[in-house]
């Protein structure tokens, strides 16, 4: 019985073993940020691809201690979402701009969700970071664009109202 309980325990250590390296890789090998953060706008945990984002070499707790105040843009975004993570449990394709540890700013697509405890506390957020600079600068560019040629297409008729006179 000892033996058959000891057995049951090793492959119960090597399957949550298994479990753990499997996880392991998909959080560091992903192409999208992954973070783990309290609601107070602490780190927790960030993935490498988060951290090449964020410009970071070192802990990110250390260097963002105040996620509202320090990555943030505009601090009320931060406010915002938590407003509706409380009140939806999630958010998805929540767009924003974030400051670098090296001061530069960039456009990013949060999706993030709340995780409980078994008393439904909030226990942290977890959630994905995006890159979306290149498209919202791509966006920006069509509507200069557009604008450019609507003003083209306003001016038009006049030119042509001169030239048959």
């Amino acid at each position: 019985m000892f033996n058959d309980m000891l057995t049951d325990l090793v492959k119960s250590w090597s399957a949550l073993q298994e479990s753990e390296r499997r996880y392991r890789n998909v959080f560091d090998d992903a192409s999208e940020g992954i973070f783990q953060s309290t609601i107070e706008g602490v780190f927790l945990n960030v993935n490498p691809a988060l951290k090449h984002m964020l410009c970071l070499d070192e802990d990110a707790g250390a260097t963002f201690s105040n996620l509202r105040e320090q990555l943030y843009v505009n601090p009320e975004d931060r406010d915002r979402m938590i407003s509706r993570l409380l009140q939806e449990e999630k958010v998805d394709n929540y767009e924003v701009q974030m400051r670098r540890a090296d001061g530069h700013t960039f456009w990013v697509s949060i999706n993030c969700h709340l995780v409980r405890g078994e008393e439904e506390q909030v226990l942290f957020i977890e959630g994905t970071v995006d890159d979306i600079s290149q498209r919202r600068q791509a966006e920006e560019s069509l509507l200069e664009l557009k604008e450019y040629l609507h003003d083209i297409v306003d001016v038009m008729p006049s030119i042509l109202i001169g030239a048959v006179t």
